[in-house]
């Protein structure tokens, strides 16, 4: 299923600091936090069922080539329009694209869990 990149802040992390480490992690790509700009807060429940506030950033310029770093957790790396996500988008992801392609800043986002706990 189809998922954005994301993750949680480590300990004294602001969030373009760990957007920023979860790229690099995730799909190998290196920016300064300053280059994010912010684009969406959406609120929901975690997979423990904790109330939680995310934070969605864009990017356009990076340093080196995104790939999957996480093979074992992640079949490839795609591109899509976040106006038309595909039919396997997790409904969490397919919520924030829309809510990013229709300028919506803010949005409480219901989804289901992935199999495994994690909310997408």
């Amino acid at each position: 299923m189809l998922t954005v990149v994301g993750g949680r802040l480590e300990e004294g992390e602001f969030l373009d600091e760990g957007a920023a480490r979860e790229l690099a992690e995730e799909v190998g790509i290196r920016l300064a936090p300053d280059r994010l700009r912010f684009c969406q807060l959406p609120h929901f429940h975690a997979a423990d069922g904790e109330r939680v506030i995310g934070a969605v950033f864009t990017v356009r310029e990076w340093e080196g080539t995104p790939y999957n770093r996480e093979p074992q957790t992640h079949s490839e790396l795609v591109w899509v329009d976040p106006a038309a996500p595909p039919p396997d988008c997790h409904p969490f992801t397919h919520q924030v694209l829309t809510h990013f392609a229709t300028g919506q800043l803010y949005a409480n986002v219901i989804a289901p869990q992935l199999p495994g706990g994690e909310t997408g």
